[in-house]
Order: structure tokens, then C-alpha cells, then sequence
């Protein structure tokens, strides 16, 4: 299992910026799905929400500018540069919670993303996912 989690970091490492794209539409079905199957999920009030984005928001900027405090110049500059190369596992995990809190803030403000059927965002999940096991699961498999 400890295996299988440092080949994901690295793989998240790797990912240029097309695939955090990919990955961001991923984390974005996900949270969705969890919102039409659990609606606790939503049922705090929209100020938690917004509290919860702003700060979660600030820590991923300022964790972003400390590792690499140019990355804006080279995400619009290098094609293929990969953002996450500086990152550790929590920095990774702040970067998902806080794409995670502003969908969660997005579905309390506009309910209608609650109101596409789960299939659309089960397709984007499973695409992601093959994606991912495509570049890194059979890698893992293949070596001994």
C-alpha cells in the first residue's frame, strides 16, 4: 500500500499542466457526486463555505509562492511545466481540499450542478481514473 501511495505522489508530480486540468475536472466531478449522494454534505451555512474557501485558498497561495514564487511565468510561458514537482503530500491535499471547498461553496450558491445526472459525472471520474492507471498503475505492476 505504502507503495502504491509513493508512486501516486510521484505521478502527481508529474502531471503537467493539461493533466492538472484533467485531474481539476476529476476533483470537481467527485465533489459533486459526494453532494447528490450525501446532501449533509451542503447543509452548513453558506458563510462556513465562504470561510472555508478564503482560508484554505490563502494557505494554497502562499504554500505555492514559498515552493515556487514564479510559477505563474511559467505556467503561461513553459508548455509542458509541471507544477507539482515541489510539492509534498499535504501541500497536494490542501491543493485538492481547497478545489474540493469551491465547488462545495459553487453547489450551495447554484444548486443546479446538483441537478446534472450523476452518469455525466461518473464518466469524468472513471475517465480520470483510467487515465491515471494508465500512466502509472501498469508501470507499477510491470516492475518487479
Amino acid at each position: 500500500m505504502c507503495k502504491i501511495i509513493k508512486n501516486a505522489l510521484n505521478t502527481s508530480r508529474n502531471l503537467n499542466i493539461l493533466e492538472i486540468t484533467i485531474f481539476k475536472f476529476y476533483l470537481v466531478s467527485f465533489v459533486l457526486i459526494l453532494s447528490i449522494l450525501f446532501p449533509i454534505i451542503l447543509s452548513s451555512s453558506i458563510y462556513f463555505y465562504i470561510i472555508l474557501f478564503v482560508v484554505l485558498d490563502l494557505l494554497s497561495i502562499v504554500f505555492l509562492v514559498k515552493k515556487e514564487w514564479n510559477f505563474l511565468k511559467k505556467i503561461f510561458t513553459e508548455k509542458w511545466y509541471r507544477a507539482f514537482k515541489n510539492y509534498w503530500v499535504l501541500d497536494f491535499a490542501l491543493f485538492k481540499l481547497t478545489l474540493a471547498s469551491f465547488w462545495l461553496l459553487l453547489a450551495k450558491v447554484f444548486p443546479v450542478f446538483l441537478e446534472v445526472h450523476i452518469w455525466v459525472y461518473l464518466t469524468i471520474v472513471g475517465f480520470w481514473i483510467w487515465y491515471f492507471l494508465a500512466k502509472n498503475f501498469w508501470s507499477i505492476i510491470n516492475k518487479k
